[in-house]
């Protein structure tokens, strides 16, 4: 059933209440973003609370999470009271797309390790389809959502699978925003590309790629993967 809870540097993430546990999407995601040193950041779809912690190290800004599934969305914030920066993260357990037709509140920065399989199989679980899924949240609505609270000059960060870079990038043009980078994630260089990270804004501009590989072989990490998570991982 996987590790009841994962050990970071400074903060501990309890876990065993949440359909997805700590993964090296969310930390990658968390490590390799630029957050807005103030303002405010909405972390969509929070889960046990990993980004919105991971932000709160790295910003003075305030950050809220947004969780749909209850018990998640429960974790999350016992994990946050834990942690140094209780005062500055909020956990609100609620559809993303209900909130957005109602907050007022508009956001320097969104981050999201969204719900992905567009065209998989669903799984069992009602939980773990909401949480790997886009069942409540597709992408449209992802980008519908965050473009009525995202401050003109914001940014949005993003992790998904390779092969649906496209999809996402039409969808998100639709509402006018376009990659600003993005980053190739492949397990091992002699590995095809599994994940992509990246950062959207509005408007056309240049968009810049590169690439990180994790491991230079099995179990051996990279020195670009080392020096990402160091400030997170014990083991770094």
């Amino acid at each position: 059933m996987g590790n009841p809870f994962f050990k970071f540097k400074r903060f501990t993430i309890n876990q065993d209440r949440c359909a997805m546990k700590v993964s090296t999407d969310s930390a990658l995601l968390g490590a390799w973003c630029h957050f807005p040193k103030t303002g405010e950041i909405l972390d969509i779809g929070c889960g046990c609370g990993i980004l919105s912690l991971m932000a709160a190290q790295r910003s003075e800004a305030c950050i809220t999470g947004i969780e749909i599934d209850r018990e998640a969305a429960l974790q999350a914030a016992e994990n946050v009271y834990m942690s140094e920066w209780k005062e500055r993260i909020k956990i609100i357990c609620e559809d993303f797309c209900v909130f957005t037709s109602y907050t007022e509140s508009k956001y320097d920065c969104v981050i999201s390790n969204p719900p992905y399989f567009v065209n998989s199989l669903l799984p069992p679980t009602l939980a773990r389809k909401y949480a790997r899924h886009t069942t409540t949240l597709n992408y449209y609505s992802l980008f519908k959502g965050i473009s009525a609270i995202l401050h003109e000059n914001g940014s949005i960060f993003l992790i998904f699978p390779a092969d649906i870079l496209e999809h996402v990038i039409e969808i998100a043009a639709g509402f006018d925003y376009f990659p600003l980078k993005i980053t190739s994630v492949r397990g091992r260089s002699d590995l095809p590309v599994k994940r992509m990270l990246t950062e959207w804004k509005r408007g056309i501009g240049v968009c810049h790629y590169d690439e990180i590989i994790i491991e230079s072989d099995p179990g051996i990490y990279t020195s670009e993967f080392i020096t990402l998570l160091r400030d997170f991982y014990l083991k770094f």
